[in-house]
């Protein structure tokens, strides 16, 4: 019985966690009116997880999101908007791929661009965790990021369908978005690459 009441307190304490900093990014999104606050808040989550797990979670979360969202204001706004710039680029080739005649040249040009806008994304998603946990270069994040992408293949894989799980979860269940939707997604992502981190350290 002891240990069903440990799981439910952990449960609970974890859950807290996830809809505090939830509510965290959309109230500090929202003061940077959307465009200006959002990377910057989406940066404080990761960050404040990273400070979370380090800590074993003695941490004061209100303060410590709000910390790492005036300290990276200007930066992650710069890398946020640099990285949505590349992404657009990408989706507006194929969609003017698309739109050309069909042709052998087209079709692997079509291949190429999807193949290029699914790397991104990858490497997109381990970009955040990168920039909290090292200080280093501009390329040099996306250099790390792309080593941890394929450094742990089929942890990557596992990341990836855990996130899609998720996904599929808000799909069906819209209404967890306000709550849930930014931090559950991060969680994972944070919690995997910094035992990534900690892993290559150690070896």
């Amino acid at each position: 019985m002891s240990h069903l009441s440990t799981w439910y307190f952990s449960f609970g304490e974890w859950m807290y966690k996830l809809f505090i900093l939830n509510i965290c990014w959309i109230l500090l999104s929202l003061s940077g009116f959307i465009f200006l606050g959002v990377f910057p808040a989406t940066v404080a989550i990761y960050a404040t997880f990273r400070k979370d797990f380090q800590a074993s979670g003695d941490i004061k979360l209100f303060q410590t999101f709000f910390y790492y969202f005036k300290k990276e204001l200007v930066k992650a706004n710069l890398y946020g908007y640099g990285m949505t710039l590349i992404g657009s680029i990408l989706f507006l080739n194929i969609r003017i791929i698309g739109q050309l005649e069909t042709s052998l040249l087209n079709s692997v040009l079509m291949i190429l661009t999807y193949g290029l806008l699914i790397l991104f994304l990858l490497v997109a998603m381990y970009f955040l965790p990168v920039y909290v946990h090292f200080q280093l270069k501009p390329i040099t994040y996306v250099k790390y990021a792309f080593i941890l992408l394929i450094g742990k293949p089929l942890q990557t894989i596992a990341l990836v369908v855990c996130i899609l799980v998720i996904f599929y979860i808000f799909y069906r269940f819209p209404v967890l978005l306000p709550f849930l939707g930014v931090s559950s997604i991060a969680y994972p992502i944070m919690k995997y690459s910094l035992t990534f981190f900690t892993t290559q350290k150690e070896a």
